[in-house]
Protein backbone atom coordinates (compact mmCIF):
# COMPACT_ATOMS: atom_id res chain seq x y z
CA UNK A 1 0.00 0.00 0.00
CA UNK A 2 1.23 3.44 -1.04
CA UNK A 3 1.24 6.21 1.48
CA UNK A 4 -0.71 9.62 -0.47
CA UNK A 5 1.26 12.84 0.46
CA UNK A 6 -0.13 14.99 3.20
CA UNK A 7 -2.88 17.74 1.11
CA UNK A 8 -1.18 20.91 1.19
CA UNK A 9 -2.93 23.86 3.35
CA UNK A 10 -4.96 26.37 1.06
CA UNK A 11 -1.88 29.11 1.69
CA UNK A 12 0.66 26.27 0.38
CA UNK A 13 -1.29 26.21 -2.91
CA UNK A 14 -1.36 29.94 -3.03
CA UNK A 15 1.85 30.47 -2.55
CA UNK A 16 3.28 28.05 -5.13
CA UNK A 17 0.94 29.74 -7.80
CA UNK A 18 2.20 33.20 -6.31
CA UNK A 19 5.86 32.86 -6.44
CA UNK A 20 6.43 33.23 -10.21
CA UNK A 21 5.51 36.80 -9.55
CA UNK A 22 8.22 37.30 -6.84
CA UNK A 23 8.75 36.05 -3.32
CA UNK A 24 5.81 35.46 -1.23
CA UNK A 25 6.68 37.03 2.46
CA UNK A 26 4.21 37.11 5.02
CA UNK A 27 4.77 38.13 9.21
CA UNK A 28 4.55 35.70 11.35
CA UNK A 29 2.38 35.34 14.61
CA UNK A 30 5.14 36.14 17.52
CA UNK A 31 3.87 32.73 19.49
CA UNK A 32 3.39 30.92 16.95
CA UNK A 33 5.63 27.85 17.75
CA UNK A 34 6.56 26.15 14.40
CA UNK A 35 5.53 28.72 11.22
CA UNK A 36 2.49 27.50 9.03
CA UNK A 37 3.78 26.35 5.52
CA UNK A 38 4.09 28.53 2.58
CA UNK A 39 5.29 32.30 2.75
CA UNK A 40 8.84 33.07 3.93
CA UNK A 41 7.57 34.41 7.26
CA UNK A 42 9.28 37.00 9.35
CA UNK A 43 9.05 37.30 13.15
CA UNK A 44 9.40 41.04 14.96
CA UNK A 45 8.88 41.88 18.11
CA UNK A 46 5.45 43.84 19.56
CA UNK A 47 7.38 47.22 19.46
CA UNK A 48 8.56 47.09 16.29
CA UNK A 49 6.32 45.16 13.96
CA UNK A 50 4.18 48.44 12.76
CA UNK A 51 7.11 49.75 11.12
CA UNK A 52 8.37 46.81 9.85
CA UNK A 53 5.17 45.84 8.16
CA UNK A 54 5.05 49.34 6.67
CA UNK A 55 8.16 49.29 5.08
CA UNK A 56 7.40 46.19 3.57
CA UNK A 57 4.35 46.58 2.15
CA UNK A 58 6.13 49.70 0.52
CA UNK A 59 8.34 47.40 -0.86
CA UNK A 60 5.77 44.67 -1.79
CA UNK A 61 4.43 44.45 -5.82
CA UNK A 62 1.29 43.15 -4.67
CA UNK A 63 -0.10 43.27 -0.73
CA UNK A 64 -1.79 40.22 0.11
CA UNK A 65 -3.83 40.65 3.27
CA UNK A 66 -5.75 37.27 4.63
CA UNK A 67 -9.25 38.51 5.63
CA UNK A 68 -9.68 38.64 9.39
CA UNK A 69 -10.56 40.28 12.24
CA UNK A 70 -8.02 41.48 15.11
CA UNK A 71 -6.70 45.18 16.25
CA UNK A 72 -3.37 43.99 14.44
CA UNK A 73 -5.50 43.52 11.06
CA UNK A 74 -7.58 46.59 11.86
CA UNK A 75 -4.31 48.30 11.53
CA UNK A 76 -3.19 46.67 8.79
CA UNK A 77 -6.06 47.79 6.68
CA UNK A 78 -5.99 51.50 7.57
CA UNK A 79 -1.98 51.32 6.56
CA UNK A 80 -2.86 49.58 3.63
CA UNK A 81 -5.00 52.29 2.28
CA UNK A 82 -2.67 55.53 3.40
CA UNK A 83 0.59 53.42 1.88
CA UNK A 84 -0.67 51.56 -1.35
CA UNK A 85 -2.44 52.61 -4.65
CA UNK A 86 -5.65 50.45 -4.92
CA UNK A 87 -4.05 48.10 -7.93
CA UNK A 88 -1.39 46.85 -5.42
CA UNK A 89 -3.97 45.77 -2.60
CA UNK A 90 -5.73 42.34 -2.08
CA UNK A 91 -7.99 40.72 0.56
CA UNK A 92 -7.99 36.84 0.20
CA UNK A 93 -10.76 35.02 1.68
CA UNK A 94 -9.40 31.73 0.52
CA UNK A 95 -8.44 30.20 4.20
CA UNK A 96 -12.39 30.41 4.82
CA UNK A 97 -12.90 28.08 1.96
CA UNK A 98 -12.55 25.39 4.71
CA UNK A 99 -15.41 26.66 6.73
CA UNK A 100 -18.91 25.58 6.34
CA UNK A 101 -20.99 28.51 4.65
CA UNK A 102 -22.66 29.76 8.13
CA UNK A 103 -19.01 30.14 10.05
CA UNK A 104 -17.74 31.85 6.79
CA UNK A 105 -20.68 34.15 6.96
CA UNK A 106 -20.19 35.09 10.21
CA UNK A 107 -16.23 35.43 9.56
CA UNK A 108 -17.58 38.08 6.50
CA UNK A 109 -19.99 39.85 8.72
CA UNK A 110 -16.99 41.00 11.02
CA UNK A 111 -14.72 41.54 7.99
CA UNK A 112 -17.50 43.20 6.65
CA UNK A 113 -17.79 45.78 9.24
CA UNK A 114 -14.48 46.11 9.91
CA UNK A 115 -14.01 47.35 5.96
CA UNK A 116 -17.21 50.24 6.30
CA UNK A 117 -15.96 51.64 9.10
CA UNK A 118 -12.28 51.96 8.03
CA UNK A 119 -12.31 52.44 4.62
CA UNK A 120 -16.20 53.83 4.39
CA UNK A 121 -17.83 51.85 1.28
CA UNK A 122 -20.21 49.37 1.46
CA UNK A 123 -19.77 45.63 0.79
CA UNK A 124 -22.37 43.64 -0.44
CA UNK A 125 -24.23 41.22 2.80
CA UNK A 126 -23.22 38.38 0.77
CA UNK A 127 -19.69 37.01 0.51
CA UNK A 128 -21.25 33.83 -1.79
CA UNK A 129 -18.35 32.25 -3.13
CA UNK A 130 -15.73 35.28 -3.68
CA UNK A 131 -11.79 33.74 -3.32
CA UNK A 132 -10.85 37.48 -3.20
CA UNK A 133 -11.31 41.40 -3.12
CA UNK A 134 -9.57 43.62 -5.21
CA UNK A 135 -10.07 47.41 -5.54
CA UNK A 136 -10.77 49.36 -8.61
CA UNK A 137 -8.42 52.45 -9.53
CA UNK A 138 -10.78 54.53 -7.40
CA UNK A 139 -11.31 52.14 -4.29
CA UNK A 140 -14.45 50.86 -5.74
CA UNK A 141 -14.03 47.32 -4.42
CA UNK A 142 -14.16 44.29 -6.37
CA UNK A 143 -15.13 40.33 -5.68
CA UNK A 144 -13.37 37.43 -7.51
CA UNK A 145 -15.82 34.64 -8.49
CA UNK A 146 -13.83 33.31 -11.42
CA UNK A 147 -15.38 29.82 -11.97
CA UNK A 148 -13.24 27.06 -10.91
CA UNK A 149 -11.19 28.85 -8.39
CA UNK A 150 -12.06 26.66 -6.16
CA UNK A 151 -11.16 23.53 -7.97
CA UNK A 152 -7.54 25.73 -8.65
CA UNK A 153 -6.74 26.82 -5.56
CA UNK A 154 -7.80 23.81 -3.16
CA UNK A 155 -7.82 20.78 -5.74
CA UNK A 156 -4.31 18.93 -6.55
CA UNK A 157 -4.60 19.10 -9.81
CA UNK A 158 -5.05 22.60 -11.79
CA UNK A 159 -5.00 23.72 -15.33
CA UNK A 160 -5.19 27.51 -14.55
CA UNK A 161 -1.51 29.67 -13.93
CA UNK A 162 -2.15 31.95 -11.03
CA UNK A 163 -0.10 34.74 -12.55
CA UNK A 164 -2.38 34.53 -15.23
CA UNK A 165 -5.33 34.74 -13.41
CA UNK A 166 -3.81 37.35 -11.16
CA UNK A 167 -3.64 39.65 -14.22
CA UNK A 168 -7.10 39.30 -15.57
CA UNK A 169 -8.28 40.77 -11.89
CA UNK A 170 -5.58 43.12 -11.89
CA UNK A 171 -6.59 44.78 -15.31
CA UNK A 172 -10.26 44.00 -14.08
CA UNK A 173 -9.03 46.13 -11.58
CA UNK A 174 -7.69 49.35 -13.95
CA UNK A 175 -10.95 49.10 -15.76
Amino acid sequence: TGSNPPKKSPEERLVSRLKSAGPVVAVGKPKEKLPQLGAIRFYFQDNEWQEKVEALMKLAQMVVIQAGHSQGMEWEMATAIKLLPPERLLFSFVHWQALNSRERQLDYEIFRRQVERIYGFNLPEKINGAYFMYFRNDWTPRFACIKGWKKYLLGRKSRLNISEVMKQVMNQAAV
